[in-house]
């Protein structure tokens, strides 16, 4: 996300905790899958933000290593001031400043038993995508877990119709954000959102031995998905 639009987190922050992007429903529904899930945990965080939403849907996980990766540095400096993320007190926790996809490639295979991924892959064009999904399916250990929140497009929509259906959204419901600051997002939407139909998500990862095991939250414009591996 950019740092003009975000100037330091505290816009994004303000659309999450107004429930903008419904991120209250799909945290309780990613919370109660996490809590089906025995632990110690090691966690992949890619696009972590600030840890708020790890702190949530983690809190009661045995969490024995974290790592978390983001572009955002101001973001990475609210994390490091939390506590590490789940209910561990000894957990190790590494910040990564950095793109997921080359961050993603430096990792060892099979290191994760858990890697969530939070309104974050959408921003990447769908050949790109690919890869990042491919190298998370990489780094899963078997038996591990892909929690993937995001958007998404209906079976058939076009990237256009989707961006207008959400355009719509934005400029009629985010009060949260000023008029002009929705006219901003709108903006930051078009250039560099990408969501893919439900049909590619769970097919691409198919293909690398990473199956849809549960939807966790759907509705119009967001979806949950967890998979297994």
């Amino acid at each position: 996300m950019s740092a003009e639009l975000f100037r330091g987190w505290e816009l994004y922050d303000r659309i999450t905790r107004a429930n903008h992007m419904k991120h209250a429903e799909t945290e309780a529904a990613v919370r109660a899958a996490l809590a089906r899930r025995a632990g110690p945990l090691r966690v992949l965080d890619l696009g972590c933000g600030d840890g708020r939403v790890a702190a949530d849907v983690l809190a009661a996980s045995r969490v024995s290593d974290y790592v978390g990766v983001d572009l955002s540095e101001g973001a990475l400096d609210l994390h490091a001031r939390r506590p590490a993320p789940g209910s561990c007190l000894t957990a190790t926790r590494r910040l990564i400043c950095g793109d997921i996809a080359g961050t993603l490639a430096t990792l060892p295979a099979g290191g994760f038993d858990l890697v969530l991924a939070g309104f974050s892959l959408h921003h990447f064009p769908t050949d790109r995508k690919a890869g990042v999904l491919g190298d998370t399916a990489r780094v899963l250990a078997p038996g591990g877990w892909f929690v993937w929140t995001d958007t998404y497009r209906r079976e058939g929509e076009s990237r256009e119709a989707f961006l207008a259906r959400l355009f719509v959204e934005v400029r009629t419901a985010w009060v949260a954000a000023t008029p002009d600051e929705r006219e901003q997002f709108v903006s930051h939407i078009g250039e560099f959102d990408h969501p893919e139909p439900l049909s590619w998500m769970t097919g691409r990862l198919a293909a690398r031995g990473v199956a849809l095991a549960e939807v966790l939250y759907r509705d119009e414009f967001y979806v949950s998905l967890h998979f297994t591996k």
